[in-house]
């Protein structure tokens, strides 16, 4: 789940224009879902393999450059996705607004912020999926009832229960 929370948090921090932190946590999303397919492949917990994880990359220039490269282009995606999603706010906002003056209506609310998880729930599926093919809404969907709520509301105490 975490490779999942930090991957919208990716996008959230990209969307709100705070590229470095964006940066950021794009390399902790990398590295956590590099160490659960690590784990994956060799049947283990991820546990076991984050010490590997950073040895591999302190000892093999190789390995931290292809690590380096695949979280550019990963930060390079969620940059896009952002933009993308600016634009399709002002589309819509534009819409709104060409649409009330056009026909004379009563102007419309104007475009809510809506939360990261619900934002997902519009992006294209190749669009959200993540470095190990998995898609964050379906992960999403696979939790618990009260883990979505904590996740909705932020509320990163009910989380940590």
């Amino acid at each position: 789940h975490s490779a999942n929370y930090l991957l919208l948090q990716c996008l959230a921090e990209e969307m709100e224009g705070n590229r470095r932190r964006h940066l950021r946590v794009g390399e902790r999303s990398q590295m956590v879902s590099q160490i659960i397919e690590l784990a994956k492949s060799f049947d283990r917990p991820a546990r076991d393999l984050v010490n590997s994880f950073y040895e591999k990359m302190d000892t093999e220039d190789d390995a931290k450059v292809q690590f380096l490269e695949d979280t550019k282009l990963f930060c390079e995606r969620v940059q896009q996705r952002a933009v993308d999603k600016h634009q399709e706010q002002a589309t819509a906002s534009q819409e709104d607004v060409a649409g009330t003056r056009r026909r004379g209506e009563p102007e419309t609310e104007t475009v809510e912020r809506v939360s990261l998880i619900e934002a997902m729930y519009h992006m294209k599926k190749e669009d959200r999926q993540g470095p190990g093919g998995l898609d964050p809404v379906e992960v999403f969907e696979s939790l618990p009832v009260e883990m979505q709520e904590s996740f909705k509301s932020k509320d990163i105490d009910r989380l940590q229960q």
